[in-house]
């Protein structure tokens, strides 16, 4: 965790020392449990290889500085779930993969599920498991056996239905779940992080229950980029020079001053996600060239 004490000067050598990788990296394996539930998307991967590079090149203003004591202080104590909030694109799953690749007390892996259109039903029986005991041979462990001292990751939890929040509140309170046509309960040690995508003029209180709400000890919220327009520089610059963006784009650097100012005089709806299309656009224009200028860039931006 040393890292995060950093300054952005002495960061970035070692963004440029670390091995390229890409966003594709970092996402989670994607799979389709079922016919039934396609639309139940589960993520597990084992420990990512410290993500760290592009959250230290976020880390210079005030509002960054408040998030990275806030997840040095989850990786701290492992015991205590952590809600990340903010608007779309700003590195919230970046952020949660950070807390459990550095969390040494975590052994196990790193599952998030997204509860899209599923029904609630067919989420618990896919969460919880089926046990050998039932009827028919479709017996399977479940997700929260596959996150057995490890992280588990509720993604969109703004989309969660009210039964699947009802079970998911007591196993958070017990760590203990009863698989499908079993009567016999099972004890898991997993840390919890929940992922909620809000406008920057809402708060989670305005739509989370209450009750959820409680069982989150620690709350991180990630500003959007326009709240962070000085930080562009740096954070282009760490992802060309450390040829983080793509394995087969070169190493690359901004020709023109006015890229950045022009970076800078927009919004970013996307945020960081969008910021990344936009340099990943420049570098496909820029073919064989080295330099990034005014004519590669987007007519979005």
């Amino acid at each position: 965790t040393e890292i995060y004490t950093l300054s952005l000067h002495d960061a970035l050598p070692i963004c440029n020392s670390l091995p390229a990788f890409t966003l594709n990296d970092l996402e989670a394996i994607a799979a389709r449990l079922s016919a039934d539930t396609r639309d139940l998307v589960v993520k597990a991967a084992g420990t990512p290889a410290r993500p760290l590079r592009k959250f230290v090149a976020l880390a210079s203003s005030p509002e960054m500085t408040t998030v990275r004591e806030n997840i040095a202080s989850a990786i701290q104590y492992p015991a205590d779930s952590v809600l990340i909030f903010g608007e779309s694109g700003t590195g919230k799953e970046l952020a949660a993969r950070i807390i459990h690749a550095e969390d040494r007390s975590r052994t196990g892996k790193y599952v998030a599920i997204s509860p899209a259109e599923a029904d609630a039903q067919d989420f618990l029986v896919q969460f919880f498991g089926k046990s050998a005991s039932s009827d028919d041979a479709s017996a399977f462990r479940g997700l929260a056996y596959a996150a057995d001292h490890g992280t588990l990751i509720f993604d969109q939890l703004e989309k969660y239905d009210s039964r699947v929040l009802n079970a998911l509140l007591r196993f958070m309170d017990e760590r203990m779940y009863v698989p499908a046509g079993s009567a016999e309960p099972r004890s898991v040690d997993i840390r919890f992080i929940g992922i909620l995508t809000l406008a920057e003029d809402k708060s989670p209180t305005e739509v989370l229950p209450t009750e959820l709400l409680a069982r989150f000890s620690k709350r991180i919220h990630l500003p959007p980029l326009r709240r962070r327009r000085n930080e562009i520089d740096s954070i282009v610059s760490c992802w060309l020079q450390s040829g983080e963006l793509s394995l087969r784009f070169p190493l690359r650097f901004i020709g023109d001053p006015e890229v950045i100012e022009a970076f800078k005089r927009y919004d970013w709806p996307d945020n960081l996600r969008g910021l990344e299309r936009a340099v990943k656009a420049m570098c496909e224009r820029a073919g064989s060239d080295l330099k990034l200028t005014m004519a590669h860039l987007p007519s979005l931006v």
